[in-house]
């Protein structure tokens, strides 16, 4: 049997980005519900916080670094002033070997990025 590891998709883009511009990296990709997914990635690659999934009006308090990468960059970064550098990077598994070994996983589960709708009846 063959392990295969999982990986998030904004720490793929993070580490593209950081490819092209070494440090550190918001990413700001398309999310369900037409909210954004933001997080911030250090110089290291590895996460800062926790992924938000946030309505695009609120994305300005959620990553703050001068590198914006993802679906999304281009728009959050306008939310912010013109002093961001926008790389408008979609996730290509060919980049998986610029990976951090942390960020991988066994759990293969999806993120969702905020609860579902969906409630059970008390």
């Amino acid at each position: 049997a063959a392990e295969v590891p999982g990986y998030p998709p904004l720490a793929l883009v993070a580490a593209m980005a950081r490819q092209q511009h070494p440090g550190p990296v918001t990413v700001c990709m398309t999310g369900g519900h037409g909210e954004w997914f933001v997080q911030d990635f250090g110089a290291d690659g590895l996460p800062e916080q926790a992924l938000a999934s946030v309505r695009p009006q609120e994305a300005n308090r959620y990553g703050h670094h001068a590198v914006v990468a993802g679906s999304q960059a281009r728009a959050k970064a306008a939310l912010e002033g013109p002093d961001r550098l926008v790389l408008e990077t979609l996730p290509d598994a060919r980049s998986f070997p610029l990976l951090p070994a942390e960020v991988l996983t066994g759990d293969l589960a999806p993120i969702y990025g905020r609860p579902p709708d969906a409630r059970l009846p008390a």
